[in-house]
């Protein structure tokens, strides 16, 4: 009786167990200006997919530079879509490791780019440097805030509309590459992604313009106002046409593919056009683009490949190592450089990893890797420096050496500290190595890339602690400002279920 029982105990637990799995989990990995279109079309989609299928999806979201999340797919970030801003990100998934196929771009409408978007000007209100075409940008004493052409989709096009500006109005490979030089040496800081951009620009009153899509600045409308900025469309434009693509290694692995290829294909459906018109996108619907012609103005838009040739050609000409870019754009700003002439009102911040004196020497070298030195750009704006305090007790000497002079000599006011699950991470596969690697990148963006690791860190409810390291008088009188830092990268992730809302009210004190 009693192995009866457990027979049908373990039979039971088991189609349990199969039904669960049966529910499907997709992760999309997109670019940095995305996350407003897809916080109200995973919403629809998840409606559509109960009704159609009688059972619930669970999407989830990566956010960042358009290159740099690429990167972090073909590193082993297990994305069963990508969204990317350019095709050059795409290519690169299916030049390293053919995690797609080279006919990718065939395999949906419009080359794969369910809508298009316009490169823009956001000016501060009254547009006091009187900018209104890519010459005027270079200016004396214009500050241009742009994206790191390096690691964003959003500078590439930036990059490639200025140039076409040139070839347009009578000018050679020669003359476009010296104006395209001139326009990034007017950036006072260049940002890994378009909203740490729109960050730079508008919470921290860094800069003159920011060159960013139309959609973005709705964005930046509905964050703080129309009253704060104008919008000026320049002459040309290159035409951005940001494409999708199921990562096929990655859903044959996991079997999502059938959830996958459906998420994706309802991009060009009525709704999905809808939503990306609402969300300041030019839908590739007709129909549809035809009701929103008043938020639509006409661009003489350039057609990337007209002009510059395939994308695999652009890449490589402009955008690999040794090509224009490379020769155009300054060095990305590196945090242990900056000093406020060159980055007026920047923060610092150290982030180390929450060191467990249970974990194994594999557990430290691990958690090792996720030591950063970051800027972070949120403006928070304390009356005091916060102390040049030692860490934690139960930190290794070392590493409180470390900590002090990290923040003597970078001027950091705070402390991240950062864990999770990452005990069972595997780093060849998910390569926290290389996330924590990339210097100079914005905290909010290291945050999400951890997040992407974490549902694969094979623990139930993967934790992720930011943590200030103050006296207790210090922390009494800064307690609203981490609640602000705490509240900001909660919405900049998302609200994702990984971070656990209470976690920031039992590590912060209330106030």
């Amino acid at each position: 009786m009693k192995k009866f029982f457990s027979a049908s105990l373990l039979a039971a637990g088991l189609a349990l167990g199969s039904a669960a799995q049966a529910a499907p989990t997709l992760l999309n990995v997109s670019y940095d200006v995305m996350r407003d279109f897809y916080k109200d079309y995973n919403a629809a989609f998840q409606k559509h997919w109960k009704a159609e299928h009688n059972e619930n999806i669970t999407l989830q979201m990566s956010f960042g530079g358009s290159s740099k999340q690429a990167r972090s797919v073909i590193d082993g970030l297990p994305a069963d879509v990508i969204t990317m801003n350019m095709a050059t990100d795409i290519n690169a998934l299916a030049d390293n490791g053919q995690l797609v196929p080279d006919n990718w771009v065939t395999r949906l409408p419009n080359n794969s780019a369910p809508f298009t978007s316009a490169t823009v000007f956001i000016v501060r209100k009254g547009n006091p440097k009187a900018l209104k075409d890519w010459p005027d940008l270079l200016k004396d004493g214009v500050q241009v805030i742009v994206p790191n052409p390096k690691t964003s989709g959003n500078g590439r096009y930036t990059y490639l509309s200025a140039w076409g500006y040139v070839l347009k109005n009578g000018g050679d490979e020669n003359k476009a590459k010296d104006f395209v030089g001139k326009l990034f040496k007017q950036a006072p800081v260049l940002d890994t992604g378009g909203r740490a951009a729109t960050t730079t620009f508008m919470t921290n009153q860094i800069g003159d313009v920011l060159v960013t899509f139309e959609n973005e600045a709705e964005m930046i409308a509905r964050e703080f106002g129309r009253d704060q900025f104008e919008v000026i469309y320049p002459s040309v434009s290159a035409e951005a046409e940001p494409p999708v693509s199921v990562v096929d290694k990655v859903v044959e692995k996991k079997g999502s593919r059938a959830a996958a290829e459906e998420y994706l294909k309802y991009l060009w459906s009525p709704e999905g056009q809808e939503i990306a018109a609402n969300n300041y996108l030019r839908p590739r619907d007709p129909k549809v683009l035809a009701k929103y012609t008043d938020r639509f103005p006409k661009v003489d838009f350039l057609s990337v490949e007209k002009t510059f040739g395939d994308w695999r050609s652009v890449q490589k000409t402009h955008f690999n190592d040794g090509g224009s870019s490379t020769r155009s754009t300054p060095t990305p700003n590196d945090p242990s450089r900056v000093n406020e002439k060159s980055d007026p009102g920047g923060r610092f911040f150290y982030a180390l990893p929450v060191r467990s004196k249970r974990a194994g020497r594999v557990e430290q070298r691990r958690r090792g890797h996720l030591m950063l030195l970051l800027q972070h750009r949120l403006g928070l704006d304390f009356d005091q420096p916060l102390g040049q305090g030692q860490a934690a007790d139960d930190y290794p000497r070392r590493r409180r050496r470390l900590a002090g002079k990290a923040l003597q000599q970078h001027r950091a006011d705070m402390f991240l500290l950062v864990t999770g699950g990452f005990g069972d991470v595997d780093p060849q596969h998910h390569h926290i190595r290389h996330l924590a690697a990339r210097r100079g990148q914005d905290a909010c963006d290291i945050v999400e890339g951890l997040l992407g690791l974490l549902p694969q860190a094979g623990t139930d409810r993967p934790l992720l602690l930011i943590h200030p390291h103050l006296t207790g008088q210090q922390q009494a009188s800064a307690a609203p400002h981490f609640h602000r830092l705490a509240e900001t990268v909660l919405q900049r992730i998302e609200h994702t279920g990984w971070v656990e809302r209470r976690l920031f009210h039992k590590v912060l004190p209330a106030h």
